[in-house]
């Protein structure tokens, strides 16, 4: 709503002269005593003043009425330009809008031109420096098991005294880094590599071992045909979600229904559909190993009879999604990977810059994100420090950002075979690499 000219407001003024002293000090810089008398303030948004006072008299306003005679009845002259969201920041700041800053409801983002509230900043969160001293901030030097690793998970225990964060990620990457680097005390760059491109399911592989455990004895045939033989291929399954697997994709539909069936029956349909915390799938972990009678939906009398329906519901959505034909039921076909372009979707010159979508190994979170998280992956780095020149790194497509150069994509074949490029690091090395060089001179 627009401010009119003037905002009434009804006010105290003994009161604002009472907090002002409370407020300040004497001019001898000593404090003075703070008033017990508090100040209580009404604004009316885009109320006529003038209309007020003659409804006031009418009888018709009894209330501020009584108000305006306890306290005082004033008219504020108002800001220019007169909106509401200058008029109030002025009258909370106590300064004119050339210092405020607020001049509408809106701003526009001059690089983009897209609007923004005007009464609002958004600003990063300042860096956990400012809050926490750097002697307690979280560190680990030369830990007893010769290895430090960290996937955004959380990394210190609930004793911590201090607040970081609820948004950890899902432990599952780096319990299977620790795994893999536990397996032997010396690794080289091979082994490293495939690490980076592991792609075993720890959360996937619980889910579909405790589903055989829980649905095998309650098969009946010949009803039961097509679960039984996704029992059979559950409990011959490696874990591993690659772009071949025809398991993966069955069951990731199986605990997506089964986590969604339990939590709608915890949290109520409205309210699951803002539920966002990723973690909740290493306590689907535990239900769905320990089975706990609480966390049973009223509607099942089991959870074998959960785990049906969710088996029921997979196959309903992997049929909608990739159609009738089972053996097309891959986890390639299913989740692709995608490098969209800022410029791909640009008519008529959009099509230069897509890249053709492939299939994906691994996953992000979809069930438990594998060490290798798919499209995710912006860089994979190795270092030797026995050799820095036997560094490798790599990203997923290419230095450039033109569609014409040939770095547009020329690391992308690299990046699909977890096979990252020596990365020279000494002078002597990098000249020897050096194929091309540029030198970008000021114009004279």
């Amino acid at each position: 709503m627009r401010a009119c000219r003037c905002i009434p407001l009804v006010a105290s003024l003994a009161a604002l002269s009472l907090l002002a002293q409370a407020c300040g000090s004497r001019p001898s810089g000593k404090p003075v005593r703070r008033a017990k008398q508090r100040v209580f303030v009404m604004g009316f948004d885009g109320m006529d003043p003038t209309l007020a006072r003659r409804f006031m008299d009418e009888g018709k306003l009894p209330n501020l009425k009584k108000l305006s005679e306890t306290g005082t009845f004033a008219k504020l002259e108002t800001t220019q330009p007169s909106e509401s969201p200058v008029a109030w920041a002025s009258f909370a700041t106590g300064v004119n809008p050339g210092k405020h800053n607020i001049y509408d409801f809106l701003v526009r983002d001059t690089s983009t031109y897209l609007p923004d509230l005007g009464m609002v900043t958004r600003e990063p969160p300042r860096f956990l420096l400012n809050y926490i001293p750097i002697a307690k901030l979280p560190n680990i030097y030369d830990p007893p098991s010769g290895m430090i690793v960290t996937a955004n998970q959380r990394i210190v225990g609930t004793d911590y005294p201090y607040f970081l964060t609820h948004s950890w990620a899902q432990p599952y990457r780096a319990r299977r880094i620790f795994d893999l680097l536990s397996e032997k005390p010396k690794h080289n760059a091979d082994d490293f590599r495939r690490i980076l491109g592991d792609v075993y399911s720890i959360a996937g592989s619980t889910f579909a071992r405790e589903t055989v455990r829980t649905l095998r004895p309650t098969l009946t045939p010949p009803a039961d045909d097509k679960l039984r033989a996704t029992l059979d291929a559950f409990e011959k399954w490696d874990g591993r979600v690659n772009a071949e697997s025809t398991v993966a994709p069955m069951m990731a539909q199986m605990r997506l229904a089964f986590r969604s069936k339990i939590l709608t029956a915890a949290l109520g349909p409205d309210l699951v559909k803002s539920f966002q915390w990723s973690n909740f799938d290493t306590a689907l972990d535990r239900i769905i190993k320990d089975q706990p009678a609480n966390w049973l939906p009223k509607e099942f009398p089991t959870y074998a009879a959960l785990l049906r329906a969710s088996f029921d519901e997979a196959r309903q959505t992997l049929t909608r999604n990739m159609g009738a034909d089972e053996s097309k039921w891959t986890w390639g076909e299913s989740t692709k990977v995608r490098f969209p372009h800022p410029l791909s979707g640009a008519p008529l010159i959009g099509v230069q810059f897509t890249v053709p979508p492939f299939p994906q190994n691994g996953t992000g979170g979809f069930i438990g994100a594998t060490v290798n998280v798919g499209a995710a992956v912006s860089m994979r780095l190795i270092a030797d420090p026995g050799d820095w020149d036997k560094t490798q790194m790599g990203i997923a497509l290419g230095e450039s950002g033109l569609n014409k150069s040939p770095y547009w994509s020329d690391q992308l074949a690299d990046w699909r075979a977890v096979t990252p490029r020596v990365f020279p690091f000494t002078q002597a090395a990098v000249t020897k690499a050096t194929k091309e060089t540029l030198v970008l001179e000021p114009a004279k």
